[in-house]
């Protein structure tokens, strides 16, 4: 199997971002479907993708087909018992383009929801952006020191990991760590995929959305 490779989206004043992921500064969203095989047509899957039944492992990458897409998907998946697990990341950029009738990185996530019994799914999803510390900064105090205990000797935290509460986003968990150009900030939610109404574009709005649960833009204000 290809390993993935992380992918960093860096912006450039002045020039126009041509992917879904540029203009929120995000690095990377990965959905995880973890399903019963009865779930997911795995023979037809087999069938199109020209599998057999004894590849348990496969790993894939989609481009994309129209230039102003511009980000490229990564598909891994396995099966293990009677459970499959399927996976979509989504990276900036993309300069390949996939031959005619081959599922695109705009269409992976419909072309993989046509394997499932049900036009829904529950996925985990993980989302990680790099912010600019001039635009963007942490909602509590980063870096700090603190003293280890039993000794005198301080350490430097500049970074945490958050259990969130309730919220509309579904999001579980955040993670938030500063660095001298950059305050990277990563959320992990629960989601319900429809898998024919997917967009990449309508998505990380609402992830960006849910890192402000910690994180805050600076910009504009005095």
């Amino acid at each position: 199997m290809a390993g993935s490779k992380k992918t960093r989206v860096v912006r450039r004043k002045g020039v126009k971002a041509h992917d879904a992921l540029a203009p929120f500064d995000c690095d990377l969203v990965s959905y995880d479907f973890d399903v019963d095989i009865g779930v997911f047509d795995l023979e037809r899957f087999y069938e199109e993708t020209g599998l057999s039944s004894g590849d348990k492992y496969w790993s894939t990458v989609f481009s994309a087909r129209q230039k102003r897409s511009g980000y490229h998907v990564h598909f891994d998946g396995s099966v293990s018992g009677k459970e499959v697990s399927l996976t979509l990341k989504y990276y900036g950029r993309s300069v390949v383009r996939p031959p005619a009738g081959a599922p695109s990185s705009e269409t992976a996530m419909e072309w993989l929801g046509s394997f499932f019994r049900k036009p829904k799914q529950y996925a985990m999803v993980y989302s990680r952006f790099s912010k600019p510390n001039q635009q963007w900064r942490s909602r509590f105090n980063l870096p700090f020191r603190v003293t280890m205990s039993g000794s005198k000797t301080e350490v430097v935290i500049d970074g945490i990991d958050l259990e969130l509460p309730k919220n509309p986003f579904g999001a579980a968990r955040g993670w938030i760590n500063k660095f001298s150009n950059e305050l990277d900030a990563a959320v992990l939610l629960h989601r319900t995929i429809e898998f024919s109404a997917f967009r990449i574009e309508d998505e990380i709005p609402v992830y960006n959305e849910a890192i402000k649960m910690f994180a805050e833009e600076t910009t504009g204000r005095s």
